[in-house]
C-alpha cells in the first residue's frame, strides 16, 4: 500500500514521547490510528530477540499474532475493519497474557508484547489512547533517537507503508535482538520461515501482499492460534496456496441448499465487456478462416478454450480474463514454432493482452487474480497416478457442490486429463477448488471416508505449484 498523503508542512507534528503520540492521533481516523500503532509496534518487534526464552515461552508467537492482525486491520479498507474485531480482542488478550513474565523478558521484550496486546486492541476499538500507548511503548523501549524520529516520519504520511525505519537503519540494538530471534526460531521445531518473509518484506517497504495478510487475519482460528506455531505454520502454508490459485470465482457454502456454489462473479463495465468480447470473438473467427493453412484449427488448444469460454453472451469477468491470459500465453510460446509467425495469429495474440489489460484496469480483484496467475510456477504436470485420482474427484465430490459448479469442475477436470501440460488456470482452480472442500470438510468433520482420500489428493495436486 503506497498512499503518500503528505500533511501540509505547517501541520508536521514531532512525534517524541507518548503525550506528542497521543495528541496527534486524538485528531486521526481510527484507521490511522491502528496503522500507527502497528507501525510502531513492528519497530519494537526485534526487541523480542533479547529475551532469550521468547520463543520457547510463547511470548514471541503471542506478539506475532496481535502484530499480523493489527497490521491487517491497519490496511483493510474501513468498511471491513470489524470484520477482524473478534481476532483482534482475542490476540490482544493472549498478548497481553505476557504482562507477568519474569523480569528479563520484561526488560528486554516487553515493549513489543504490550505494543502488539495494544494495536490489537486498537484494532476492534476506536481507542486512540491505546494506539498511543502502544506507539509510546514502543519508541520508549529502543530508547533511541530514530525510534521518534520514524514515528514523526509516519505522521507526515499517514497510511504509507515505507520502510519502517525510512531513510534510517534500524537502530544496531534492534538489529542484534532480531538476529537473536531468528536464531531462536532456526533452533525451533516449529517452521517459523514465514514471519521471517513477512517481517523482513515491511521492514525495507515491499510487504507481502496485504490480501494475504487479511486472508490470515481473518482465517486463522483462535483454535489453530491456540494450538501453537507448528500448528498456524501449516494453516498458513494453506491459505497462500488458496490465494495464489485464486484465479477466479472461489467456492462458497450456502447454508441453505448445504452444497458449495460459486461466488458471485465480479463485473466489469458492459461497454467494456461488450467492446472486449466482440475483439476476441472477431479475432478468433479471422485466425480460423483459413482452413488449418496456418496450422491453427477449432481443435487447436487455444482455439477450445475460447470458444468455451466465449459459448455464453455475457461471460464470466474473471474466468474470460484467465482463459484469454492462458491462451495469449500459449500462442506467445507457439507462433514461430507450433504455428507460423502469421499475421492472424499475432493479431489474435495481441488482441488477448490488450483485452486483459481493459479488463483489469476496470477490476481490482480480476487484476490481482490475473496477476497470481501470472505469478504462479508450475513445479510438475499431472502424472499418470494422479491423473487417475482425479479422474474420481467430480463423482466423489458431486454431492458437495451446485449444478454450477459441478459443471465447470468436472470440466476443468477432463481438460487436466486430456492435455499432456493443462493450462495453469484450469490447474489453479481445481487445486484451490479441491482445498476449500477439504477444508471445509476437515473442519466440519463431514468428509467420512472420504477425508483421507482427499487428503492425498490435495496434498499431491498442491505440488503443482512452486512456493
Amino acid at each position: 500500500m503506497r498512499n503518500r498523503r503528505a500533511v501540509k508542512v505547517a501541520d508536521r507534528v514531532e512525534i517524541t514521547d507518548r503525550e506528542s503520540a497521543a495528541a496527534w492521533l486524538q485528531t486521526q481516523d481510527h484507521q490511522t490510528q491502528v496503522w500507527f500503532a502497528s507501525r510502531c509496534t513492528l519497530r519494537a518487534l526485534p526487541a523480542l530477540g533479547h529475551y532469550k526464552d521468547a520463543t520457547k515461552s510463547g511470548l514471541a508467537f503471542a506478539t506475532l499474532r496481535a502484530t499480523i492482525i493489527s497490521a491487517g486491520a491497519g490496511t483493510m479498507p474501513p468498511a471491513e475493519m470489524k470484520g477482524l474485531a473478534s481476532a483482534a480482542h482475542s490476540a490482544a488478550a493472549r498478548s497481553a497474557a505476557f504482562s507477568a513474565a519474569d523480569s528479563a523478558a520484561r526488560s528486554a521484550a516487553d515493549s513489543a508484547a504490550d505494543s502488539a496486546a495494544f494495536s490489537a486492541d486498537s484494532a476492534a476499538s476506536a481507542a486512540a489512547f491505546a494506539a498511543a500507548f502502544a506507539a509510546a511503548r514502543s519508541a520508549a523501549f529502543s530508547a533511541f533517537s530514530a525510534a521518534d524520529s520514524a514515528a514523526s516520519l509516519d505522521a507526515q504520511y499517514p497510511l504509507d507503508w515505507s520502510p519502517l525505519w525510512h531513510a534510517q537503519d534500524m537502530p544496531r540494538r534492534l538489529q542484534q535482538g532480531w538476529r537473536a530471534l531468528k536464531k531462536q526460531w532456526d533452533e525451533d521445531e516449529a517452521d517459523w520461515s514465514f514471519w521471517v518473509e513477512w517481517y523482513d518484506a515491511i521492514l525495507i517497504g515491499t510487504p507481502l501482499p496485504w490480501e494475504l495478510t487479511h486472508c490470515i487475519a481473518l482465517e486463522v482460528t483462535d483454535e489453530e492460534w491456540d494450538a501453537g506455531p507448528a500448528t498456524v505454520a501449516q494453516k498458513i502454508a494453506a491459505i497462500r496456496l488458496n490465494w495464489r490459485t485464486e484465479i477466479t470465482s472461489r467456492l462458497q457454502f450456502d447454508k441453505a441448499d448445504g452444497v458449495f456454489k460459486p461466488e458471485p462473479s465480479e463485473t466489469i463495465p458492459p461497454d467494456i465487456e461488450s467492446f472486449v468480447v466482440a475483439r476476441v470473438r472477431n479475432a478468433l473467427s479471422s485466425a480460423l478462416k483459413d482452413g488449418g493453412a496456418n496450422g491453427f484449427t477449432e481443435e487447436s488448444f487455444e482455439a477450445v478454450h475460447l470458444e468455451r469460454v466465449l459459448s455464453d453472451e455475457h461471460p464470466d469477468a474473471s474466468l474470460f480474463a484467465t482463459t484469454c491470459w492462458d491462451a495469449c500465453m500459449s500462442l506467445n510460446r507457439s507462433i514461430g514454432d507450433l504455428y507460423p509467425e502469421d499475421a492472424s495469429l499475432i493479431v489474435l495474440k495481441n488482441t488477448l493482452y490488450t483485452g486483459i489489460g481493459e479488463i483489469c484496469e476496470n477490476n481490482d480483484v480480476i487484476r490481482t487474480r490475473i496477476a497470481n496467475l501470472a505469478a504462479l510456477e508450475t513445479r510438475a504436470y499431472p502424472t499418470d497416478a494422479e491423473k487417475t485420482e482425479l479422474e474420481k474427484l467430480p463423482d466423489v465430490l458431486e454431492a458437495e457442490l451446485n449444478d454450477e459448479a459441478r459443471e465447470t469442475y468436472a470440466s476443468d477436470v477432463e481438460i487436466i486429463l486430456s492435455n499432456p501440460k493443462p493450462p495453469r488456470a484450469v490447474r489453479a482452480r481445481v487445486t484451490n477448488w479441491t482445498t476449500t472442500i477439504l477444508s471445509w470438510m476437515d473442519k466440519t468433520r463431514t468428509g467420512d471416508k472420504r477425508l483421507a482420500w482427499l487428503t492425498g489428493v490435495a496434498n499431491r495436486i498442491s505440488n503443482w505449484w512452486q512456493d
